[in-house]
């Protein structure tokens, strides 16, 4: 992209722009939606200027010139380090997004892609800034980097939670410039985080006692879904929340559920994630034997993938787990931490349940190995192990 500054007057090849007027030009040699940059402006008026991305984008695919004129009276300043303008060219609201990791970078991507600009705080300030820099190299809405998890909640009517333990949570929520401190009457938290039921009931309680809005809403799905916006959101809480966030969640998502009551969502993902891990644990232990047996996992794989137990998290994880290859979409830690917390749930129905209790105890297992951080697919290690 090329973009020449006069100080004043009109740029080459637009002839009659008035004196003090701003005009726009945009060049662009493969892409104009992704190289559509910066610009002609004229100081009358303006104290700082900076054009987003997002209003490059904008501005190229409405004119047939590729020139713009801008009002002088038009004001445009610096927030932080994100470019944006005061007169604001995004038809969608700013959406709030704490939490950045691997399921939530995925989610916020998402959000983007469907017009959301974003306020954004994750615990990582170099994710948030590299975030930052690939959603201004996209040429979509903006973000804008805050400074707490607070000033996300009070610049935000919505603010979608992605974080990973009960432990995060907490430190997030209540910390000093913390979720809870910025949360006023009418502000919205939307959480989709997998905690313990209790954990949920009780953010709910005080989002609630400082008159906020809670929705409960975890998902299923891994980070690949996350990125191609196939999660599947089971919600509970405020039930006019979840009807009024249905473009938001559908840009997430291929589906969401509600289910009742704060607890009733996370009962529910406990329960999805309980069986996905005892289905991978069986298969798990399914290539240890075939090897042990002199096998071919292949086959064993092509009988599967034809049969009624075929599913796609089988067809995706049997390959990876016969060639020993765990890059990480759900940590296996995680996938053990959701297994433990189903379990409670069932121990607390008094409803027993001795095969998942098993699966339980090869994650475990597995952690204790020191493959934690890997797949939950790295499950077929432990059942490698239990081999004499």
């Amino acid at each position: 992209s090329i973009a020449r500054v006069h100080a004043g007057g009109a740029t080459d090849g637009d002839e009659g722009s008035a004196t003090g007027a701003a005009t726009y030009r945009y060049w662009s040699a493969q892409n104009m939606r992704r190289t559509a940059m910066l610009v002609l402006l004229t100081a009358i008026g303006v104290e700082s200027w900076s054009l987003s991305a997002n209003y490059a984008r904008h501005a190229v695919a409405g004119l047939n010139s590729h020139s713009m004129r801008l009002a002088p009276q038009r004001q445009v300043r610096l927030v932080g380090t994100q470019m944006a303008e005061s007169d604001a060219i995004e038809s969608k609201p700013v959406r709030g997004f704490i939490g950045l990791g691997i399921m939530g970078v995925g989610m916020a991507k998402c959000l983007l892609a469907h017009g959301y600009p974003l306020s954004v705080w994750t615990r990582n300030a170099t994710v948030a800034i590299m975030f930052q820099a690939a959603a201004s190299a996209e040429g979509g809405p903006s973000v804008t980097i805050a400074a707490s998890p607070s000033e996300v909640i009070r610049e935000c009517d919505v603010t979608f939670v992605m974080l990973s333990t009960p432990e995060a949570c907490s430190s997030v929520y209540r910390m000093d410039n913390g979720l809870l401190a910025g949360v006023t009457p009418g502000k919205a938290v939307v959480d989709c985080a997998t905690l313990r039921v209790e954990d949920m009931v009780d953010l709910e309680s005080e989002v609630h006692a400082r008159g906020g809005r809670f929705l409960e809403a975890p998902v299923s799905g891994s980070k690949v879904p996350a990125q191609q916006g196939q999660l599947i959101f089971m919600t509970a809480g405020d039930e006019k929340l979840h009807g009024e966030i249905q473009e938001e969640l559908g840009a997430m998502g291929k589906d969401s559920l509600y289910c009742g009551p704060v607890g009733a969502a996370t009962r529910m993902k406990l329960v999805v994630n309980l069986v996905m891990g005892a289905q991978l644990a069986a298969l798990a232990e399914g290539i240890a034997l075939a090897e042990a047996l002199g096998l071919s996992t292949a086959d064993l794989q092509c009988v599967l993938d034809q049969g009624a137990m075929a599913s796609p998290m089988l067809k995706l994880k049997g390959p990876l787990m016969a060639k020993a290859l765990y890059e990480s979409n759900f940590p296996l830690k995680y996938a053990h931490k959701d297994m433990r917390f189903a379990l409670q749930e069932a121990e607390s129905s008094g409803q027993a349940v001795p095969t998942c209790e098993r699966a339980n105890a090869l994650y475990k297992s597995a952690v204790e190995m020191g493959l934690g951080e890997l797949d939950f697919a790295a499950v077929a290690d432990a059942a490698r192990d239990l081999r004499r």
